[in-house]
């Protein structure tokens, strides 16, 4: 339990990164149009403990777990503390509020272990619109389910916080 809520550091598992298809975000979607997609993704690694961005930062990305787990920190009063609002693993996606409204970042991530991701830029995502609109259109879409279902947690969280 204290593994799954981030609170120890996990054992390194040799985990084989998925590929785009196995992705729940990217179920069901066309041999064609996931290659357009990983065309155009950045394929980037973190080593444990390290930034992959700081509070504050350009919301412009949109990161996709392939390998490994990656905490996710928002500032908790004024005495520097942190609170860990959740920890994402392989075929998770993080960044997304501020990838959809182009925000500055309101949290930190930060890789647990090695971890590799790849990158989904906002400018990527409009030049993939004008051949893929339906790809587009179902991102989005599961983009926006899954914050919805992440959001109905926290105010469940928040309300066993206050009774």
């Amino acid at each position: 339990e204290d593994r799954t809520l981030g609170k120890t550091t996990p054992e390194p598992v040799d985990e084989t990164p998925p590929e785009l298809m196995e992705m729940e975000i990217f179920k069901e979607r066309k041999d064609e149009t996931l290659s357009a997609l990983e065309a155009i993704l950045e394929k980037r690694s973190y080593k444990a403990s390290e930034k992959v961005y700081a509070l504050g930062d350009s919301g412009g990305e949109l990161f996709l777990i392939r390998r490994g787990l990656v905490r996710i920190l928002v500032p908790a009063g004024d005495n520097g503390s942190e609170y860990h609002l959740m920890t994402c693993g392989r075929g998770d996606f993080f960044g997304a509020l501020s990838y959809l409204d182009q925000q500055e970042r309101g949290n930190e991530a930060i890789a647990v272990m090695d971890t590799d991701v790849f990158v989904l830029r906002r400018d990527q995502l409009e030049h993939l619109i004008e051949d893929h609109k339906r790809l587009v259109i179902n991102l989005l879409e599961a983009i926006s389910l899954i914050l919805a279902n992440r959001l109905r947690y926290a105010e469940t969280e928040l309300a066993a916080l206050q009774s």
